[in-house]
């Protein structure tokens, strides 16, 4: 949510300043996207492995995820149907995604940082050599 604002402002003060400009300036400057969107770099990046390992868990977070959201809604049925305290059903059933999601991104964190110093050791080693 913090961008947004951040991203309104610079639209803002940037709509202003071309306002500003002479028309020969104007029409002179050329419009670029803020993403430089171009299908065969989208399809060049799923293309190689790394690429596809990421599109493959985006895939499995998002699939996990809607299994979750229905196991979750039909085991809150039948423990109404029953007349079950639903209380701690609704703490496991809220925190359980959100441990699993900390647990991915500290996970994530280490393997980026052992995979920075490895890089690091690996170019001291050729600088020795």
């Amino acid at each position: 949510m913090f961008i947004l604002p951040v991203l309104w402002f610079y639209s803002f003060f940037h709509v202003h300043n071309l306002y500003s400009l002479p028309d020969e300036e104007f029409y002179s400057i050329e419009d670029k996207f803020l993403f430089d969107y171009d299908e065969y770099k989208i399809q060049k990046m799923f293309a190689n492995d790394r690429g596809r390992k990421i599109l493959a868990i985006v895939l499995i977070i998002v699939g996990v995820s809607a299994i979750w959201n229905i196991f979750t809604d039909l085991l809150e049925s039948s423990f109404r149907a029953l007349g079950i305290d639903m209380n701690w059903f609704y703490i496991f059933a809220n925190n359980v995604p959100q441990a699993v999601i900390g647990i991915i991104i500290i996970i994530l964190g280490v393997y980026l940082i052992r995979g920075k110093k490895k890089e690091l050791y690996e170019q001291i080693e050729e600088k020795e050599k």
